[in-house]
């Protein structure tokens, strides 16, 4: 599986620590929309799946949003938004939200909920399992998104080191807190699901094509040409992944 992050903002306003984009949010590039276009002309049929991400996305202006969405939507109906912080008041109809929510491990917590609390459409959320949020039992967490009407999906993505935030997760605690929240019985109306590896690309604000990897147990990226997409392979390490 290849996916593709279209990284239309490296800006974000909340500098959570674990980001690993935290070291690039004061630039101020913004993808251009012809150099997104042209190059989905070309690579869309590449990936299984295309993310658009930032930074945070929601920041840049509404029209231009709505332009990324709508030329990713011309090319595939494979594809969603991915945000932490959001304007209930200009939500998009045309695309999935995949909604980051990581309990106090980030800043805005209170207000974020709130938006996840009335958010009107069908949403998944992403909960990135930094050495934050650790001292959140795992049935806590899970009861606290029941109360989530219109949520579909929970993933749990295992934190992946990185150069701004290099402190690391036994993998004996990662697979501790899989099997509690597999053992976990409540009745949930949601679906709880684990990270599985998938070749990572990123288009970046600059137009450049990055390919993901590891140093390691260091998560880095490299610049690569369109030839390479097929050639590149995401080596993730053992450590780092569920069993």
């Amino acid at each position: 599986m290849k996916y593709l992050n279209i990284i239309t903002t490296y800006k974000c306003p909340f500098q959570c620590k674990f980001c690993y984009n935290i070291s690039k949010t004061n630039d101020d590039a913004t993808l251009n929309i012809d150099v997104l276009d042209k190059f989905l002309e070309k690579n869309s049929n590449k990936f299984d799946k295309i993310i658009i991400s930032g930074g945070e996305p929601s920041i840049t202006l509404h029209s231009y949003q709505e332009d990324v969405i709508n030329i990713v939507k011309k090319y595939t109906d494979n594809c969603e938004l991915s945000t932490y912080y959001f304007d209930l008041k200009k939500i998009f109809n045309k695309i999935r939200y995949n909604i980051s929510y990581d309990f106090r491990s980030r800043s805005h917590v209170d207000e974020v909920w709130n938006n996840l609390l009335n958010f009107p459409n069908p949403f998944d959320i992403t909960v990135t399992l930094s050495p934050l949020l650790y001292k959140y039992y795992p049935n806590k967490i899970l009861q606290t998104f029941n109360y989530l009407k219109n949520v579909e999906n929970v993933t749990f993505v295992p934190f992946f080191q990185h150069e701004a935030f290099p402190y690391k997760i036994e993998k004996r605690f990662l697979d501790q807190f899989k099997q509690l929240l597999l053992n976990c019985h409540f009745n949930l109306h949601y679906n709880v699901k684990f990270f599985e590896p998938y070749d990572e690309f990123n288009l970046t604000p600059n137009g450049e094509l990055t390919h993901t990897y590891f140093d390691g147990l260091l998560r880095k990226e490299k610049i690569i040409s369109e030839k390479d997409i097929d050639k590149c392979i995401t080596n993730y390490p053992r450590e780092v992944l569920f069993d």
